[in-house]
């Protein structure tokens, strides 16, 4: 096989052809992979077109993988800064994972810092933290929001 029908050349990385349909665990497993490589893509590279094309690939191979979800809505919130399609797929990434603690954490952040909504906000939160009582990152959230939003 040449390596023109297995690789995609893009401006500045080569992109896997797609591939063939996977049983559901090997699904799984290569969305996994394809949502890492999105992460080093955007952090790593400080490339966020190829970021974008991994977690787009991500996506396609797992449509309920709430992780890859979650961080895909956070590149669209920080890097591409659309606020709308974000808030499109952290719902996608709760949908997917009901009790995925950093969803839940984000998404009520989301609603906290940009769409000003402090009372969906602390219910989101309260959400994660019975989801995963022990998860930092929800935890400091809420002191925060407590601390400066509520005033409690």
């Amino acid at each position: 096989m040449n390596r023109s029908s297995r690789w995609i050349t893009g401006r500045r990385l080569a992109v896997p052809a797609p591939r063939p349909k996977l049983a559901r665990a090997s699904e799984r497993s290569y969305a996994d992979t394809l949502g890492r490589y999105a992460i080093f893509q955007q952090t790593v590279r400080n490339y966020p077109d190829g970021a974008e094309i991994y977690y787009k690939r991500a996506i396609e191979a797992d449509p309920g993988h709430a992780i890859n979800l979650a961080n895909y809505a956070g590149f669209l919130q920080g890097v591409r800064h659309d606020l709308d399609r974000a808030e499109k797929y952290l719902k996608r990434a709760i949908e997917a994972g009901p009790n995925y603690s950093v969803a839940l954490g984000r998404y009520a952040s989301f609603l906290d810092t940009v769409r000003n909504d402090p009372d969906a906000a602390e219910t989101y939160y309260k959400r994660a933290i019975g989801a995963d009582h022990v998860d930092p990152g929800s935890l400091g959230s809420y002191a925060v929001f407590l601390a400066t939003v509520l005033h409690d």
